[in-house]
């Protein structure tokens, strides 16, 4: 009986310290502070109309930008936000998830031109980080490039679908 009692109490400390080790904290909306945010949007060179679509996500609210120019390669490092317009709360919730979905690989702020942004007619994809007081930028292909992991890929397919949302 005291083996089986032994056995138990061991097992449960085991399944806690298990438990505790596994929920480490991680970047997500519970630590995404006030002045943290993220910047998205796409831009085309070659196109006629609505060749940028850039948006501003906070803990609190989407912002879009509707006086962006075209984001490139030799440009993107300086682009600056500007809000013009907030968006609905519904449209907020629509997208807040991408504040728990940024890839560890963006975090660290290592590569910031991934691919051929805009090189094949197939646009860019930016993305702006302000996280923990540290601002990092980012500029992918439009189309998948092999430098991306599958991750990134994943990322930059949930910022195309926010952008969806958000644009209608």
């Amino acid at each position: 009986m005291k083996n089986q009692i032994r056995n138990i109490l061991i097992a449960v400390l085991g399944f806690t310290l298990l438990i505790t080790i596994s929920c480490k904290k991680s970047d997500t909306l519970d630590n995404f502070g006030a002045e943290d945010y993220i910047v998205f949007g796409v831009s085309a060179g070659n196109c006629i109309s609505d060749c940028v679509q850039i948006f501003k996500l906070t803990k609190t609210a989407v912002y879009r930008d509707d006086h962006a120019s075209y984001v490139g390669a030799g440009n993107f490092q300086n682009y600056l936000f500007n809000p013009v317009y907030t968006l609905s709360d519904s449209r907020f919730k629509g997208v807040e998830a991408l504040i728990t979905s940024v890839p560890s690989e963006l975090h660290n702020g290592r590569r910031q031109v991934i691919g051929c942004p805009d090189c094949a007619d197939a646009g860019a994809v930016y993305i702006e980080l302000q996280f923990n007081g540290v601002n990092t930028r980012f500029l992918l292909d439009g189309a998948d490039s092999t430098e991306e992991s599958q991750v990134l890929k994943s990322f930059k397919q949930q910022i195309l679908d926010a952008i969806g949302k958000l644009r209608n």
